[in-house]
């Protein structure tokens, strides 16, 4: 009877593990090596023996020179399996005779394992705090033992390191901003930038950074510490200049605290911050939509070109010349990223015309909010000076955070559309280069009561303050007479239409 139970205990332990990923045996019975080759951890032997079964590595217990027993690995359990079957739970290595098994599963007691799990402290997540705009950091581990893996801080920050760090993210925002900028382009500073900015609250042992707005923040954690989740502080980075000695190791993680976004009702504050003062204009008495080409009032004299299913405008005020409105023929109040795609072209044929003809960049965006008066869908598209497009990207941040929503930049390769649900309201702007093409996005869905809208002008107002001609802030005070309209329309329209397809 206690023989059978002995077979019996054999041959269970030949069973594969009800885990498939279980894929390592357990070989015991080194010690009887009386030459102790066996039981050395730097011996091959116990590999060559097991290799034609496709054991990939052997694994002894750590921080010893021998041991009594091993770990076998293998690619999968397929392998372990046709090892262990054809072993038959024994293996003869230099006249040695040993015990093979499977191993058991890692349980490493389950309270050791909680204990661990509630020890270990949760870190923040970029995805946790995307409506932070604050970093939370504590200095490098110098005592003997720390553990650099712990970010419980345990030294005291020495003078000067916390403003030592304010400053070195600064130069990094400041370093990302102006890649690729010639000598003799204008480089952005934080002294000039409001959206560069990174103020400092600082404790004890820790501290917190402030940035402008949560784009920065990412901007500035991913480049130093090669995740947007944080972590430590890196001595090489790629996207920053090299930090001093002292800042490296630093702790930088996500805080979910951040000071609440100024409130839209202060305009005058926001436009002042723009070098702008607030102006007043009469409301407008029409009753039809004003794009509707149908519409007794829609002014024909602007329009420059009529396509399958949208039609070029110049605007009424116009920024300057090259300034076009794309406009769906069909009055619509939906999203020019949820219909047809012509606009698209449009676009980029317009961006080629500002580059031949103007010796400029594009500046495009789309206010997709209801108005006062109706809202028909329109898109527009604005040649920008070659030398202000990091000043542009950057007084918009700023702008978009001063006026209390969360515009930001789109760093995925997913579609726009992809992120944009069919009833959402958004305002959507890119900046396209003869090489790049910056996007931004802020949107809210219709089910998201008492979300900040966009400024009717906030786009015009960035324009104006980045061109330095506060008058440009709205559209009303850059009205000029019939006859320059129809001048400025025609002349467009020659030089548009002369470009090839």
């Amino acid at each position: 009877r206690k023989g059978d139970d002995a077979e019996g205990d054999q041959k269970n332990s030949l069973e594969p593990p009800e885990d498939p990923n279980i894929s390592t045996l357990f070989l015991y019975g080194l010690h009887k090596d009386v030459t102790g080759e066996l039981q050395s951890t730097k011996s091959a032997k116990v590999l060559q023996a097991f290799s034609k079964y496709g054991c990939s590595k052997v694994r002894h217990p750590p921080n010893t020179a021998t041991s009594t027993y091993c770990f076998l690995e293998f690619p999968s359990q397929k392998e372990a399996l046709e090892c262990i079957l054809d072993c038959q739970g024994r293996m003869t290595i230099d006249s040695v005779d040993l015990t093979l098994k499977w191993a058991a599963p890692k349980q490493e007691n389950a309270n050791k394992r909680q204990r661990r799990e509630e020890l270990t402290p949760h870190f923040v997540t970029q995805e946790e705090a995307k409506d932070s705009t604050t970093l939370y950091f504590h200095p490098p581990k110098t005592r003997k033992g720390d553990n650099v893996n712990d970010d419980e801080p345990s030294t005291a920050l020495e003078e000067g390191f916390a403003e030592s760090l304010r400053q070195y993210l600064e130069k990094t925002l400041e370093y990302a901003l102006n890649e690729g900028a010639g000598e003799d382009d204008e480089r952005v500073t934080a002294e000039t930038e409001p959206a560069l900015k990174v103020d400092l609250r600082a404790k004890d042992k820790y501290g917190f950074l402030e940035f402008a707005s949560h784009a920065a923040a990412t901007m500035a954690l991913a480049a130093v510490t090669k995740s947007t989740d944080g972590g430590l502080l890196i001595a090489e980075p790629d996207g920053a200049p090299a930090p001093a000695a002292s800042l490296v190791g630093t702790t930088l993680r996500w805080a979910k605290g951040t000071p609440p976004a100024k409130k839209r009702g202060d305009r005058e504050e926001v436009l002042e911050a723009l070098g702008m003062k607030r102006k007043y204009y009469p409301a407008d008495n029409r009753t039809d939509c004003w794009f509707c080409l149908a519409s007794p009032s829609c002014e024909t004299h602007l329009i420059s070109g009529v396509y399958d299913e949208w039609y070029a405008a110049m605007p009424k005020g116009p920024v300057q010349p090259g300034h076009v409105l794309l406009v769906p023929v069909t009055h619509t109040r939906e999203g020019a990223w949820n219909l047809n795609k012509e606009w698209v072209k449009l676009v980029e044929k317009l961006q080629a015309h500002a580059s031949e003809t103007y010796d400029m960049d594009l500046f495009v965006f789309e206010r997709a909010m209801e108005t006062k008066g109706g809202y028909h869908t329109h898109i527009q598209c604005v040649p920008v000076p070659r030398n202000c497009i990091t000043t542009l990207q950057s007084t918009m941040l700023a702008h978009a955070k001063a006026s209390g929503f969360d515009l930001r930049p789109i760093q995925s390769d997913l579609g726009v559309k992809a992120l944009i649900q069919k009833d959402d309201s958004y305002f959507y702007a890119e900046i396209r280069t003869k090489s790049q093409h910056y996007r931004f996005l802020y949107r809210h869905g219709a089910d998201e009561e008492g979300a900040p809208s966009v400024p009717l002008q906030f786009a015009r107002e960035v324009l104006a303050s980045v061109l330095e001609n506060p008058k440009l802030a709205h559209w009303k005070a850059c009205v000029v007479d019939k006859d320059q309209e129809t001048e400025l329309a025609s002349n467009f329209r020659a030089s548009f239409n002369a470009m090839s397809s």
